[in-house]
């Protein structure tokens, strides 16, 4: 995680008018640092080099620009993936590109209440669509941290991957656990920041560092769909 943990503001890119809108965005300031900051040999930010090499790549397979994309990241590589999935949703060079589709796992927080506004925005019009996975008792994505104020938020359709044992069993059995900020009132706001606290994630060291793996996040999703898929045969 980079220490530099407080918000730095940069320019909207959005120019309609949408709800929350606001002329600039609160991100992460060492994650955005890496992704905007412009080199000194070409004067290219990370992002300009990454969807030139895209464009270049997807237009050998679709000319007309109409290709796929599809971005992911595991903990940090969720944060840049966030913010990268942001950035090409507003980008002229991906305006043939249908829904831009985000794979995360185990991502921290990357901004603010208006960047949530911002990302929603593209959301409802269909430039994005982002699946946001984490297992529960994982630190990072508890992390930076949560309030009703400012302070950091989550993006994207948020799929929580509970465990193997019988109370995740449990659980599974009645639905997956999946949610989305739709709200964004105090009470919802506050009942987000119980539902993703430290106190109810807690673990030891060695548990925390287990359930952040990217292997820990394989095995429970294969676990996911295979009892899920168990019951729908079971209920015919």
């Amino acid at each position: 995680m980079n220490l530099k943990l407080q918000l730095s503001e940069h320019p909207n890119p959005i120019t309609e008018d949408y709800p929350g809108r606001a002329e600039t965005l609160g991100l992460h300031t060492g994650f955005s640092l890496y992704m905007t900051r412009q080199r000194k040999d070409d004067s290219l930010t990370k992002i300009e080099e990454i969807f030139s090499n895209i464009d270049s790549i997807g237009r050998e397979l679709a000319p007309d620009g109409d290709y796929q994309l599809s971005i992911t990241g595991h903990s940090l590589g969720g944060a840049l993936a966030t913010i990268l999935s942001f950035y090409a949703a507003t980008s002229n060079i991906f305006s043939r590109v249908k829904a831009i589709k985000v794979f995360t796992y185990a991502a921290p927080r990357v901004g603010c209440q208006r960047f949530l506004y911002a990302y929603q925005h593209l959301e409802k019009i269909g430039k994005l669509r982002h699946a946001r996975f984490t297992n529960t008792r994982d630190f990072v994505p508890l992390v930076p941290f949560h309030g009703v104020t400012r302070s950091y938020k989550h993006v994207g359709m948020h799929i929580k991957l509970l465990g193997t044992d019988k109370i995740a069993q449990y659980w599974l059995r009645q639905a997956l656990d999946v949610t989305y900020p739709r709200y964004h009132d105090g009470l919802s706001q506050l009942l987000r920041i119980w539902q993703v606290n430290v106190i109810r994630n807690i673990n030891t060291p060695k548990g925390y560092k287990r359930n952040h793996t990217l292997t820990e996040y394989q095995r429970r999703i294969r676990f996911s769909i295979q009892y899920r898929s168990m019951l729908a045969q079971a209920r015919k």
